[in-house]
């Protein structure tokens, strides 16, 4: 049986003329064969996020495939090619006027990414010369996974917490669009089980997640457009701060003391974010932050 997402695909070609024709041009089924090759690499299908149904489809020869399977597959790639571009004629002229509200040009020179995972919130900072970063956008989390404190194993459901990197452009998400980040990082892996710290922690779209921070696919759409774009203008790490809470005032100090009352091992870990937090707020500047052997973060005066 095939999905719901795969039939609405698979509609397409019944509902609009000339697209199956399209899927047949040259240069679509060329593109289509190549990428069906990588798939039949050794655990290459098994590295991606597909749906099932997909998978099911790839494993089987192509000259035994019915017309429908045919058809799903088709569909499916061409949505997968044309996501990015889809993105661009729907959401690039929002981005625009962000930016422009901001006062800041677009795309900017530096982007900078704040999670907040009490409130549920990602919020898009940039700057243009060496000056303050602005809030260019807020976006909410569309659902939420685990609770407050680190990931430490594969499995535990916990969105990281801690200082990040983007280190991956996924435009075949199965979650739509998605932006990779580099858990386990430097600290992570002294304190993360050693074997199964897991991994393949994304911002992407959709409202599910096991670990990940979901945006749905307009907001994803934004933020994926203005990462490429400005890595395309020479921003090489774009960073990713994420935090239990926003650590100020009454009500993040009642929020601390109350999940640290049974686990004071996080207290001892939010000591080392706060001063990463409070730095930026004060500032809106990037503090440069280290790693110590024992996987303590520092800010370096």
């Amino acid at each position: 049986m095939i999905s719901n997402g795969l039939n609405k695909s698979l509609h397409l070609f019944t509902l609009i003329p000339g697209l199956l024709c399209a899927a047949e041009r040259p240069e679509f089924t060329a593109a289509m064969h190549e990428w069906e090759a990588e798939m039949a690499k050794p655990g290459q299908r098994a590295a991606l996020d597909l749906p099932e149904e997909v998978r099911r489809i790839l494993e089987i020869e192509p000259s035994e495939r019915d017309a429908a399977q045919s058809k799903a597959l088709a569909a499916f790639f061409r949505a997968q090619q044309d996501r990015v571009a889809a993105a661009r004629i729907a959401r690039e002229g929002i981005v625009r006027r962000r930016f422009q509200e901001a006062g800041l040009h677009y795309p900017p020179r530096e982007i900078f990414l704040r999670a907040f995972k009490h409130e549920g919130q990602l919020e898009l900072w940039a700057r243009e010369q060496d000056d303050a970063f602005r809030l260019v956008a807020s976006y909410g989390v569309t659902a939420r996974s685990g609770g407050p404190g680190p990931k430490r194993r594969e499995g535990d459901r916990q969105v990281p917490e801690g200082c990040y990197t983007i280190n991956a452009f996924n435009p075949k998400s199965r979650f739509h669009l998605s932006l990779g980040i580099d858990y386990p990082n430097t600290a992570d892996r002294v304190f993360a089980d050693p074997k199964r710290p897991g991994g393949e922690i994304y911002i992407h779209g959709s409202d599910q997640t096991i670990g990940c921070l979901p945006l749905g696919n307009p907001a994803i759409e934004e933020l994926y457009l203005t990462a490429l774009d400005t890595r395309a203008r020479g921003q090489g790490a774009i960073l990713v701060h994420i935090f239990p809470a926003r650590m100020t005032g009454s009500t993040w100090s009642e929020f601390a003391q109350r999940e640290a009352a049974s686990r004071p091992e996080l207290r001892t870990f939010w000591d080392e974010l706060q001063p990463i937090f409070e730095a930026f707020e004060r500032t809106h500047l990037l503090p440069k932050v280290s790693v110590t052997s024992e996987g303590r973060y520092r800010v370096v005066p």
